[in-house]
């Protein structure tokens, strides 16, 4: 399949490849225009088109995976690079139980972090325990929960729930993937949001910043 030509299809064709010099040079000619544009307008698009060639049969699982391991590998090279401020006021990213696909959730950790969050991202497939211990323990004013997959919808509630019934309650964030078309997931009026894309997370979040 020819892509186009944009940076993030540039990517995309590196890591399908398996081309880890072209990845990391497409990678850092981004990086030159911020951590955002990196994320936002190469990766995220990368992932989506390899994701979307997976689910038409154009490439296997495994060339997936591979893809997504050289992304990370590429991104984390340039850890050192990014211009981290001082720790700020704690937010937990996780995916939900279930959830194998981290590397969004990660962009969105790294995002908000950049902007003055304490970031504490806890990785792939939460469980539901696991996050209410985590966040009884750390008392965040953020919440963030990435879905990818649809299956990882079916929990949703009785999680919000759990949430919002902590004393003191965390904003929350939902987005991924699998959350498109289910915007009208029940949150708290003014102090949830379901959002489709790590910048508006930022966004959003940046009001509740204490």
């Amino acid at each position: 399949m020819t892509l186009e030509t944009t940076q993030g299809d540039r990517f995309a064709q590196a890591l399908l490849a398996g081309d880890h010099p072209a990845a990391n040079a497409c990678a850092r000619e981004a990086f030159t225009r911020g951590v955002d544009y990196l994320y936002e307008d190469v990766v995220k698009p990368a992932l989506a088109r390899i994701g979307e060639m997976w689910a038409r049969n154009q490439i296997t699982i495994a060339e997936q995976h591979v893809a997504t391991a050289l992304a990370q590998s590429v991104l984390g090279a340039l850890y050192p690079e990014f211009p981290w401020p001082p720790p700020g006021p704690p937010a937990i990213i996780a995916c939900v139980a279930g959830e194998l696909h981290e590397l969004g959730a990660r962009m969105v950790a790294d995002l908000l972090t950049l902007d003055g969050w304490d970031g504490m991202f806890l990785g792939a497939d939460v469980s539901d325990a696991a996050l209410l211990e985590r966040v009884a323990q750390t008392r965040p004013a953020l919440v963030v929960l990435s879905v990818t997959m649809v299956p990882g919808r079916r929990g949703l509630a009785p999680l919000v729930a759990s949430l919002q019934r902590l004393t003191p309650a965390p904003k929350l964030l939902v987005g991924g993937a699998g959350m498109l078309g289910k915007e009208d997931l029940d949150l708290p009026p003014g102090a949830g949001a379901v959002l489709s894309s790590a910048r508006a997370a930022v966004e959003w979040a940046r009001r509740w910043k204490p």
